[in-house]
């Protein structure tokens, strides 16, 4: 099966799978597209990919732990509140077509995979692909540099008044000195998800939706939330969810 998705997604590129990056939220729908039939989605497994910041030096990228797991989770919890869609694998599909007695079936992946591609139409209403960039944390390397500044010192004095007599009290007394600031990180939260329908009669977009998130993470501070790509990825979720057409045509 892993051959055969290997070759699905071959052959599906040649449609334009792959969306650009875009800042913050981009959304295309085709207006031709009857989303009020879909009943059954082929859900592809996710991808990711972590090239979108540069990385050079002694800056680095830490990847969120159990991305895949983590997403799909995202995804199963506000599946079951819209219960409308039956979503299915390449697997499921690839085994109604092994099953299908008026079928010849080939051995070789390749043939199976592109018979796969041409029979399902059969199955399947819409394909679904979702890629997530560089959903973790971007640390960016600051070198330690130095900083004139003003401090005072509080010193005693003593001076005598016109009058003759003697006063005494504090002022304060400014100097400049030079402050050593240390290297440090400065780390930034970062998610991105590319979502797509495509029609699996004519393999073009019906619908494609691209959501990217980033944020100063102040990691040192006592409210940090170290869930910080999470929380923004779950939020890109309740976004995409609610854009999804499939969702809006249908009625509970």
């Amino acid at each position: 099966m892993r051959k055969l998705a290997a070759i699905f997604v071959l052959a599906c590129s040649l449609a334009g799978l792959c969306a650009p990056a875009a800042a913050k939220q981009t959304e295309s729908v085709d207006p031709g597209f009857d989303f009020a039939k879909v009943r059954t989605v082929l859900l592809m497994e996710p991808t990711f990919t972590y090239n979108g910041f540069d990385v050079s030096g002694d800056d680095r990228f830490v990847k969120y732990p159990d991305s895949a797991a983590k997403v799909a989770a995202m995804f199963a919890a506000r599946r079951q509140k819209l219960p409308y869609i039956r979503y299915v694998t390449l697997a499921d599909v690839a085994a109604r077509v092994r099953s299908d007695a008026t079928l010849d079936c080939p051995a070789d992946p390749r043939e199976f995979s592109a018979l796969v591609q041409r029979e399902m139409p059969k199955y399947v209403d819409l394909v679904m692909y979702w890629e997530f960039r560089d959903f973790g944390w971007f640390h960016q390397y600051n070198q330690a540099y130095y900083t004139e500044e003003t401090v005072y010192d509080k010193v005693r004095y003593h001076e005598r008044r016109s009058d003759g007599t003697w006063v005494s009290g504090w002022m304060e007394v400014p100097r400049t000195v030079l402050v050593h600031h240390p290297a440090c990180y400065s780390i930034y939260d970062s998610a991105q998800a590319n979502f797509a329908f495509l029609d699996p009669r004519s393999w073009k977009y019906v619908w494609s939706f691209t959501d990217t998130r980033t944020r100063a993470s102040y990691a040192f501070g006592k409210d940090y939330d170290h869930t910080g790509p999470e929380s923004m990825m779950n939020r890109i979720f309740d976004d995409t969810v609610a854009k999804m057409p499939v969702y809006a045509h249908l009625a509970p």
